[in-house]
């Protein structure tokens, strides 16, 4: 599923930049005074629908994937919990059951509906800077290349500083989350023994740790998206407009071309918009795919 979302990702790109270019030769055909071949025409249409079907089936798989990939975990869930018995699980029901769940439902989004897009949008601009050096301008490609390599190294980085904001995260969910299923599961016994109320100021405490985990995780996803933008988006996009507006004016490239040059330097940007979702589904669905397969190895719930 992976494999396919990345060939979709790069179908839609490669195809969406050869629109572009030859958008860019239709521009200057009717600033010449002439008007595009029915070829031409032909050709953009089918690109046209090309970009839109690569984008609308990625959509589509990625949907599909997590939901099975859901399914199958749920099933490996319960096989363990069954093959264990009442004896390991009699504990541990709360924990289990947020596994079962909330674990699931992550590692499923995570595995299925977020490696392969994110891993397609990364490489995507590297698909489309290689339709402009065939098409327009190979300097202008290989100048825009050399900034596409702060993406990578943002992640990297980022992902590093993260890690123990990301893990604390989990923790304190899954924590919450089992406390609570337990306390509603023996309510009838903690109100007989008048320790409800104890065990309520107990998730109230819990509950704000929680809380403050997950401030902590969305601070470090707002600052990674303002890196990014300021480090990549504006930096890209506004050194492919000087360089096509430089070459327009030098007469080394048409309008048409400067004009393509501009659209696949935002084409190229696209990976900024998937960035964000690493905190949110990257780290908390690695965390909870920790969880699974510390369950799924030796039947015990990370804690």
């Amino acid at each position: 599923m992976i494999a396919c979302s990345i060939a979709l990702s790069w179908i839609a790109a490669a195809a969406t930049a050869m629109l572009l270019a030859l958008l860019g030769e239709g521009v200057d055909r009717v600033a010449a005074g002439g008007r595009m071949s029915q070829r031409g025409v032909l050709e953009c249409a089918v690109l046209a629908v090309i970009a839109g079907a690569g984008v609308g089936v990625g959509q589509w798989l990625s949907q599909w994937a997590a939901s099975s990939t859901e399914r199958r975990l749920r099933q490996a869930v319960m096989s363990r919990v069954l093959q264990m018995g009442p004896t390991g699980t009699r504990r541990r029901t709360g924990a289990l059951l947020s596994m079962a769940t909330t674990s699931v439902e992550r590692t499923a989004h995570y595995r299925a509906g977020f490696l392969g897009p994110i891993v397609g949008s990364i490489t995507t601009p590297l698909l489309v800077l290689t339709v402009m050096a065939v098409t327009i301008s190979p300097g202008i490609a290989l100048r825009l290349a050399a900034l596409i390599v702060l993406v990578p190294l943002a992640i990297g980085s980022f992902r590093r500083l993260v890690r123990p904001v990301g893990a604390a995260y989990r923790r304190s969910q899954a924590r919450l989350t089992a406390a609570f299923l337990e306390a509603l599961q023996g309510l009838d016994t903690l109100v007989y023994a008048r320790a409800a109320g104890r065990t309520a100021a107990q998730l109230a405490h819990r509950g704000e740790q929680h809380r403050r985990s997950l401030m902590r995780l969305l601070a470090g996803n707002q600052l990674l998206i303002l890196v990014v933008d300021a480090a990549f988006s504006l930096t890209v996009v506004v050194a492919g407009g000087v360089l096509a507006v430089a070459r327009v004016s030098s007469g080394r490239l048409s309008v048409g071309q400067g004009i393509a040059v501009v659209l696949m330097t935002i084409l190229v940007i696209g990976p900024v918009d998937v960035v964000g979702q690493f905190f949110y589904i990257g780290v908390v669905g690695r965390a909870h795919q920790a969880i699974l397969r510390r369950h799924l190895e030796t039947g015990r719930p990370a804690s």
